[in-house]
């Protein structure tokens, strides 16, 4: 067990409190996180500790979440591959700050206007119920992202960012997982425009190589023809294990993970997207000044390339570490 001073020399640099790790997993979830992920009680204890330690002694990192939930959240997103765990969260923190001219992760505020409303009309909806198979279900209908407000795609990736943050607090979704389901049906040319493709691009590399989360797999209803061509670009740039997971559906009848009755109404199921939306309002509204303390994490951007810091896709495929790749400026 780590001794209070032990705790305290963290908490210099950490925005949330520095823990003494209590597992809080179900027995079935142990058993997965052993059995998947090679998870035991003394590589866990080990494993924050090396995180925490080379937090406390990055020099690019000034200000970040040290307490237990978040380290794990990445150590079993990774396997617990210190190095590409350490690589994913610092990139994470450049990304929440480094995307210019976009601002939902540095202002996520439940409160801001419009996204309540993106919420209720089903942007986003979390099934109530895990799969059977263990995993919680997230639920996207694009044509709900009202072209009319102000703003909306910051304002949609803001919601989907509290969403996914709010289920990662949970261990068990951390341990299980998620799968994904995307209905494109009712998207006009003016969503296409929202953002440039080299936006998108870039926006959806930079969360597939630094969010820590079990991503299990996807679906994507109704995908427009003229889309598919994009698709299939940036399949070739995803890795295999997240371009294999990913099915194209012409009908509800194609998922095979979720009987149809048990999806929102919106996606022609029978659970009344109302009901999902008022229970995220609930949670989101009592997380709401956990995530203002977001805005609290910072990182010294002297230490880095511009294009670091411009989350340029190029610089992705380099460990910020390897000296050869030029990442980092001398300190």
């Amino acid at each position: 067990m780590a001794s209070e001073s032990d705790l305290a020399k963290y908490q210099q640099k950490s925005i949330t409190k520095v823990d003494e790790y209590v597992c809080t997993l179900s027995e079935e979830g142990k058993k997965i996180a052993f059995e998947q992920l090679g998870e035991t009680e003394e590589l866990r204890k080990n494993s924050i500790k090396k995180i925490r330690d080379w937090i406390l002694n990055n020099p690019r990192i000034e200000k970040a979440r040290l307490d237990s939930k978040i380290i794990l959240r990445y150590l079993r997103h990774h396997k617990y591959d210190i190095a590409c765990t350490k690589e994913s969260y610092e990139r994470n923190l450049i990304f929440r700050e480094g995307l210019y001219g976009m601002d939902w992760f540095t202002n996520l505020d439940f409160e801001r206007p419009y996204i309540k409303e993106l919420l209720e009309n089903g942007l986003i909806c979390v099934l109530p119920d895990n799969l059977p198979t263990g995993e919680r279900v997230i639920c996207a209908k694009f044509s709900a992202a009202n072209t009319q407000i102000p703003d909306v795609v910051n304002l949609g990736l803001c919601l989907a960012t509290l969403v996914f943050e709010t289920l990662l607090e949970d261990e068990e979704n951390q341990v299980r997982g998620f799968r994904y389901i995307f209905d494109v049906s009712g998207v006009s040319l003016r969503h296409y425009f929202l953002l440039s493709f080299t936006t998108w691009f870039k926006v959806l590399k930079n969360c597939e190589r630094t969010y820590g989360g079990r991503h299990r797999g996807g679906y994507i209803l109704n995908l427009p023809k003229p889309l598919i061509f994009v698709l299939k670009l940036m399949f070739k740039n995803m890795q295999q294990k997240m371009r294999d997971g990913i099915k194209l559906c012409s009908s509800l009848d194609d998922i095979d993970v979720i009987e149809r009755d048990k999806l929102p109404d919106i996606f022609g199921g029978n659970f009344p997207i109302k009901e999902i939306a008022d229970s995220w309002t609930k949670k989101l509204t009592e997380m709401r000044q956990f995530f203002l303390n977001y805005n609290n994490m910072k990182i010294n951007h002297e230490l880095y390339t511009p294009a670091v810091l411009n989350c340029e896709v190029k610089t992705l495929s380099h460990r910020l570490e390897n000296p050869s790749a030029k990442l980092l400026k001398e300190y």
